[in-house]
């Protein structure tokens, strides 16, 4: 039995981009409605690869021309595959940004506690000092904590 590709989704998600410098992550909380003709997990990535576009002072983390190749989640960890301008193109922010970026959008669904990010289907890389041989858990560490 097919999905009906016409129906469409209501979602609120945690999207985490890079601030202006290029340091830390920001979240943003979004709304959001999306067809059946994609999964909520493509959706989040395909957001991230965006520039957020009501939010000032929020850049995506990833380099332009990046491109999802595929996406898929199997026991808890999410199989996220993107073309190679993510580990060959200049990143608009540091590295561990970059990568918890998807990490952290990623884990904030309800099915997935874990991301194993690949480059052209490859896992024995990496990029700058992270290493994406095994599955990323969630880490908060690089999200900019607000002041009063």
């Amino acid at each position: 039995v097919g999905r009906d590709v016409n129906t469409m989704n209501h979602v609120t998600m945690t999207l985490y981009f890079a601030d202006e410098t290029g340091q830390y992550l920001k979240p943003v909380a979004q709304s959001a409605v999306y067809s059946n003709a994609f999964s909520i997990e493509e959706y989040a990535i395909q957001q991230l690869l965006e520039a957020p576009q009501s939010e000032d002072g929020y850049c995506s983390a990833l380099p332009a021309g990046t491109q999802l190749l595929s996406v898929s989640t199997r026991d808890g960890v999410c199989y996220v595959n993107f073309s190679e301008e993510l580990l060959t193109e200049q990143l608009p922010c540091k590295d561990t940004v970059a990568v918890y970026s998807i990490v952290n959008t990623l884990t904030t669904l309800p099915s997935i506690s874990r991301v194993q990010i690949m480059i052209a289907g490859k896992t024995n890389v990496s990029i700058g000092s992270i290493s994406l041989s095994d599955p990323l858990a969630r880490n908060m560490d690089y999200v900019e904590v607000e002041s009063d």
